[in-house]
């Protein structure tokens, strides 16, 4: 953490602000493209492991934006190699940023067995309604939907990534907000 002189951190809020800037850049253009979110995703890395809000903004944040582009790869042979990678980083990703403590006044006076966990309901939630998706879109809709609505596994994806997304974005307005020097 580097601080100036009057002891603030202002290269934490700007690459807070990055992050907030791109992320609503992406959502005003959301239907352009949908690789645009690594210009959020990017910078939250250096955040990620700020505090343990920051952390779960992260992997939020790369769950939803990694998410959307799986349509990327469309080939059906591609569907294992796509479902291990995203599996894999969202592991290693978690993994990693376990160990995270959160930096505020309030977590410190708490004894260590209070602390809150890395991963809530939320993100359970989230994981596993993506997987349901991810299997509709790549072994259901083939076989029994595809002749019918042609545009459909693109519609849920985009759908479900907007809403996780957009509670990304207001978290990130949060987490500014607080860092403000």
């Amino acid at each position: 953490k580097r601080a100036s002189n009057d002891g603030n951190d202002y290269g934490g809020f700007f690459v807070h602000a990055v992050v907030y800037s791109s992320l609503s850049a992406f959502m005003v253009s959301y239907h352009v493209h949908e690789k645009a979110i690594m210009t959020s995703i990017i910078p939250m890395t250096l955040l990620a492991t700020k505090s343990r809000d920051h952390a779960r903004l992260f992997i939020r944040l790369a769950t939803f934006g990694h998410f959307g582009l799986l349509p990327l790869l469309f080939q059906p042979r591609e569907a294992v190699f796509k479902g291990l990678t995203y599996g894999l980083f969202l592991l290693v990703s978690v993994t990693l940023l376990h160990s995270v403590e959160d930096n505020n006044d309030a977590s410190k006076s708490k004894p260590s067995k209070e602390v809150l966990p890395l991963l809530t309901r939320y993100d359970y939630g989230t994981w596993m309604v993506l997987s349901i998706l991810f299997l509709f879109n790549e072994v259901v809709y083939p076989l029994l939907v595809k002749p019918r609505f042609e545009f459909l596994p693109l519609l849920l994806i985009s759908v479900t990534c907007a809403i996780g997304l957009t509670q990304c974005w207001i978290e990130s307005y949060r987490l500014m907000k607080e860092s403000v020097p």
